[in-house]
């Protein structure tokens, strides 16, 4: 029956056609579109190029549009494999090609205010279309309206639009257009400087693989006692040797417990970014969900998903652990240079943020769906090109994220500048100046307060709450979410909290607890860090109207130390939970939390959650784009999603940390090494010279 519909629609459209297709004809090309769409609408039937072209495009009203399901894929595989043959009116045989687009309808800017889409009525039965025209008006904030459609590969985009705005004049006051077509020869098809990035990542992936090869060779056939500087680095890239440390469970007895926290943190990211669609929602030029946004706030207003809405703590949570581990593990350790400082961490980062690169541009130049037309595509990929510099001297966090290689970049940025404000408490760890080390990380945490406060006071921005998955339909808080988020002094509080907890690890400072208190403690710093996140935000079970904007910049002071105080909440327990399982960990050695947190199953995860944090992202964005209907956002089909990015990350992130992580982690050790020695062996060759030297002109 749907399909009758479709062919009753298409013979009714051909006197529409006739009328005004011939006064919007500017080209050739529109002439033969003109009389290949004719052709196609008296012919739906009788021909199988035309059946294929009727049967392939969506349904403009689409099952869902009142629900929230915006678009219409259509048949993307069908529509491209349309194949026939056209005689014109000058009895020329043509080939006709299918081409997939989608036809996209915006309101114009501040509609609300402009055109009045209601219906003025008394009626009560006609409320529902104010309802429903309300909800165009708030989604379209996001996302157009988007119907794709199968034409001839002949016609342009303009040439369609223009005939549907001459056909149906109402609809001249929205934007329409008719974009994002592919054909089969040139489905996802990229632009010259993404090819050309496209070569280098293919070069890049090469090489390290050549390396890989290379160097597993040199591991099994070379005596490792016997081998040469040169034959040392090689044997850095061996696979044999990456695959068995990977999955060594095998540790030292310090710290055992930080591996389970780790990888909870991460497992939580990663859930929580992958299961909101994080990236597609605010770079995705189309919605490619169903019943949006209804689902996203209906599901995070559960329990369990309060965890996930308050997934920035995490975060957080991650700063305080790199701070912890900088300062706990310096102990002894020689303070190199400020440059040999900086030097390590770039040099830490850099390989893996560069096969992350390489795969993002593998990924988009070898998708393939109705989503992945470039244009579509080059919002995830575009700032890998032309902003790479950014991402290499880890600056990026103080730009709009559009200028990111995946929005999860401004955490490594982030980390890095840290690390280097780290250096000055370096130096008094190592010149044994604890209270100044003490004073200083305190002086850090006071100076991030302080500038999210003048900030605040000041009007430049009011706070913005990140929940966009609780408030989808919202414009996303692009100037908060840098003042707010990922400008670098937002995070100084939980960076130097850790390297103070770290100090005072490493120096087993002690507090007299009674063991009672320390286990009840403990266990209950954990129930406490379970019920936080319930408390925020609090405004989802309020009974009065939450205006929306607030959300966005908020100027209330109740909002400001709501916000602030539950971070500073989090961060504290953290704390006392690091204190804890570093210092009493033979008090609660029987305590069930910390033996599961020190269980070895988690070492090889502990070593892949850098890969997994780095992309999850861009394998978030390819699955959804990937897909060839609406994604389903109930329970099922989120869980469904959630669980084969994840599984799919997990893979992508041992390939990187296989043949870029670990392998020049390694190498770069080794070079430093070699440095290291040389330098000592000229000293060592000087000092003996002077001896020599003081001798013989004692004996003189």
């Amino acid at each position: 029956m749907d399909e009758y519909l479709k062919i009753q629609h298409y013979g009714s459209y051909r006197h529409q056609l006739e009328l005004v297709g011939p006064k919007v004809v500017r080209t050739d090309s529109d002439q033969k579109c003109l009389q290949q769409l004719y052709f196609a609408m008296n012919n739906p039937i009788v021909y199988r190029w035309t059946s294929k072209l009727l049967d392939s495009s969506g349904s403009f009203l689409s099952p869902g549009l009142m629900s929230g399901t915006y678009i219409s894929f259509g048949d993307f595989e069908a529509c491209l494999s349309v194949s026939g043959n056209f005689i014109d009116n000058h009895n020329k045989v043509n080939k006709v090609m299918g081409k997939h687009c989608f036809i996209t309808v915006r309101l114009p800017s501040n509609a609300s205010r402009h055109i009045d889409y209601r219906v003025h009525s008394n009626q009560n039965n006609r409320s529902w279309i104010n309802t429903l025209a309300d909800q165009w008006i708030e989604f379209d904030v996001r996302f157009p309206i988007a119907h794709s459609i199968c034409l001839p590969s002949v016609c342009q985009g303009d040439f369609i639009r223009d005939i549907i705005l001459e056909a149906f004049k109402p609809l001249n006051s929205l934007s329409i257009n008719v974009d994002y077509c592919q054909t089969k020869e040139n489905a996802n098809q990229q632009t010259i400087v993404w090819s050309r990035s496209l070569i280098i990542a293919c070069i890049v992936l090469s090489i390290v693989t050549l390396f890989a090869i290379c160097g597993t060779f040199v591991d099994l056939y070379y005596d490792s006692t016997k081998r040469t500087n040169q034959q040392i680095l090689l044997a850095s890239f061996s696979l044999i040797t990456n695959v068995r440390q990977l999955f060594n469970i095998e540790r030292s007895s310090k710290y055992q417990w930080i591996d389970g926290i780790r990888s909870f943190l991460t497992m939580l990211v990663l859930f929580s970014h992958v299961s909101i669609n994080h990236s597609v929602q605010q770079l995705s030029h189309l919605p490619p969900f169903a019943h949006y946004p209804d689902d996203y706030v209906r599901q995070s207003g559960t329990h369990l998903n309060r965890i996930i809405v308050n997934s920035t703590v995490a975060v957080k949570s991650y700063f305080m652990l790199s701070g912890f581990l900088l300062a706990a593990n310096f102990g002894h350790k020689r303070l190199h240079s400020f440059v040999r400082h900086l030097l390590t961490r770039w040099l830490r980062f850099t390989p893996s943020l560069i096969g992350y690169v390489s795969i993002t541009i593998g990924l988009a130049s070898f998708g393939y769906g109705p989503l992945f037309h470039s244009k579509l595509i080059e919002p995830y990929v575009r700032p890998c090109i032309d902003h790479l510099w950014m991402q290499l001297l880890y600056i990026n966090n103080w730009y709009d994220f559009h200028y990111s290689c995946g929005f999860q970049t401004w955490y490594i940025s982030a980390d890095f500048q840290l690390y280097l404000f780290a250096y000055p408490v370096l130096f008094l760890i190592s010149r044994k100046k604890w209270f100044l080390s003490y004073f200083f990380s305190t002086l850090m945490i006071i100076i991030s307060y302080l500038i999210s406060l003048a900030i605040f006071v000041s009007g430049i921005h009011g706070i913005p709450f990140f929940i966009s998955v609780v408030y989808p339909q919202l414009p996303i808080a692009f100037r908060g979410y840098l003042l707010y988020w990922t400008a670098t002094y937002n995070h100084l509080e939980a960076y130097f909290l850790g390297i103070i907890i770290g100090i005072v690890v490493s120096k087993q400072i002690k507090i007299k607890l009674s063991e009672s208190f320390i286990r009840f403690s403990w266990n209950g710093a954990f129930v406490l860090l379970l019920l936080l996140p319930e408390t925020f935000p609090w405004f989802l079970k309020s009974e009065h109207d939450q205006n929306l904007l607030d959300l966005i910049n908020s100027q209330s002071w109740f909002d400001a130390i709501m916000i602030t105080t539950n971070h500073a909440t989090w961060l504290l327990l953290f704390a006392w939970i690091f204190y804890l399982a570093s210092i009493y960990s033979s008090t609660l050695e029987s305590n069930y939390a910390l033996r599961f947190l020190c269980s070895p199953v988690f070492a090889p995860l502990a070593r892949l959650c850098f890969c997994v944090y780095l992309v999850h992202v861009p394998l978030t964005w390819f699955n959804v784009h990937s897909s060839r209907y609406p994604q389903m956002r109930d329970e099922f089909g989120v869980s469904q999603f959630t669980i084969l990015t994840s599984v799919n990350s997990l893979m992508a992130a041992a390939f990187l940390h296989l043949l870029f992580e670990a392998p020049f982690n390694k190498f770069f050790n080794h070079l430093f090494a070699f440095y290291d020695r040389k330098l000592k062996n000229a000293s060592e060759k000087k000092l003996a010279f002077n001896e020599i030297k003081v001798l013989t002109n004692s004996q003189i």
